[in-house]
Parts: C-alpha cells; structure tokens; sequence
C-alpha cells in the first residue's frame, strides 16, 4: 500500500472501528474489497472496488490526514514514487488502474460486467456484448439507452477480446455477428468512418489479418464468426441485415 498525505472527495466511505491493536491499514490490506482507507481517530473510512460507479479523487497534500491505497507492486519490492504502475490486481485476477494526475490519483473504473481497453491514444474505452437478434439501427438504440453507443474498435486485441464473447454463445451458422461501429463512406469505396465520437484509425481494419470486405451494398461492420477465414473477425454487412448481437461501449474519461 502506498500512503501519502491527503483528501478525498467522496462520502461513500465504508465505516470500520479497528480491534485491539489493529491498524486501519493493516485492515484495509487483508481486506479483499478494500481499495483505500483514511485513518481517522477512533475509525477507519474505507472504499471498496465493488460498487464501479464510486468515482473519486485522491488530492494529495503536504499535511494533515493520512490516506493509504492499494497497487501492486512488482516482485513485493517498493520502487521509487515515479516508477510506480499505479495498478491494483484483484483476487480474481481483475487489473483496476489508478490514474495518476497533477495533483495525485483518480479512481475510475468501468461499470461492472464491462471490459476496459486503454488505448495507444490515451482513450479509456467500456465494452459489453449483448446477445439479441436485431438490426444496426435497434443495436444504436439500445446502446443509447442504457448510456452507451454502439462501440468502434481501434485494434485487433479489441477484436479478439468480442470475439471470444460470441464463441461463448457457441455459434453453429457459417456466419454469426454482433454488430460494431463503422458506416462506409461512400458506394463501394473502402473507407470507413467511426461515428461513437472516441475510436479513431483503422488499426483494426487491416484487410490481410482482420478484415474481410465484401463491399456490395454492405455499408456497415460487424464482428462476425468467420471459421474459413481466419483469423479474420471483422467483416461488412448490410444495415438492414439482422446480426446476433451487439457491441455497446463508452468512454471512461468523459462519463458521468
């Protein structure tokens, strides 16, 4: 744990009254819900990984309370404070990040159930997968529902991480999808236009390892189960075609 001089915005604390000599972070350590912890006098005020949406601030000071927070640290040894891959891994396996800011540290985390992506330019981006048999316009509605958009995919890791969601849905059509962001430009032209406001590039459009285009009249991506053209996951399809899922994502920096 690493404990430096400073204030939290929240209120969410989690109380907890230490037993016999006990320290608040001696607590919070062997505690697997806890990320952090403020001695306060007689009681601890605790914060747990568990409820995502908790987002705060860790100001740091010179002076006054103590607050202490859990990373990792490599091979249990302390490096020096600029060294430090400010990560927490979790029991389950799980890596949360802390952000580290100008004036200390931002806990920010995806909902829960939602996989996080930070890209190559400095985008913090939460997918889901929804199974549902649909077209693209009801796949952009229902994404906008729940607060999200229908997601865009900047690399072919993205790609994989989706794919492995639809095999969990054991696909036995030739063709099986979910549908992602991307409309084509123009008529039968190769060039392709994010519309979720966050992905930029085609780093996951290369047509020799991941993309299979088809052109024809299919003016929007999918994600798709291709079995004779692997290892290809992405491919065109009509809009008004019904894929078997969906893609919802967000980005982490500017939801509420």
């Amino acid at each position: 744990m690493i404990k430096v001089f400073g204030s939290i915005n929240t209120e969410d604390y989690i109380s907890y009254v230490p037993e016999g000599g006990e320290t608040c972070d001696q607590h919070c350590f062997e505690a697997d819900y806890c990320i952090l912890t403020v001695n306060n006098t007689s009681k601890c005020l605790e914060l747990s990984h568990v409820a995502r949406d908790n987002k705060f601030v860790i100001e740091r000071g010179s002076s006054g309370s103590k607050v202490s927070f859990k990373v990792t640290l490599p091979d249990n040894n302390c490096p020096a404070f600029t060294d430090l891959n400010y990560t927490l891994t979790l029991s389950c396996g799980e890596v949360l990040s802390w952000k580290q800011t100008e004036f200390g540290w931002e806990w920010k985390q995806c909902r829960d159930g939602w996989k996080r992506f930070d890209r190559s330019d400095g985008v913090t981006v939460c997918m889901r997968t929804f199974r549902e048999d649909i077209p693209y316009a009801t796949a952009e509605a229902n994404c906008k529902e729940i607060g999200a958009v229908l997601t865009g995919v900047a690399s072919e890791e993205e790609c994989q991480w989706i794919h492995e969601e639809l095999v969990k849905c054991n696909p036995t059509n030739e063709y099986f999808c979910f549908w992602i962001d991307g409309r084509r430009q123009c008529p039968d032209c190769d060039k392709w236009t994010w519309m979720d406001g966050y992905t930029k590039g085609d780093g996951a459009l290369n047509r020799t390892t991941n993309f299979y285009e088809s052109f024809g009249g299919e003016d929007c991506l999918s994600l798709a189960w291709l079995p004779s053209l692997k290892p290809k996951t992405i491919n065109d399809a009509s809009c008004g075609a019904v894929a078997n899922g969906y893609v919802c994502g967000y980005n982490l920096e500017v939801s509420n």
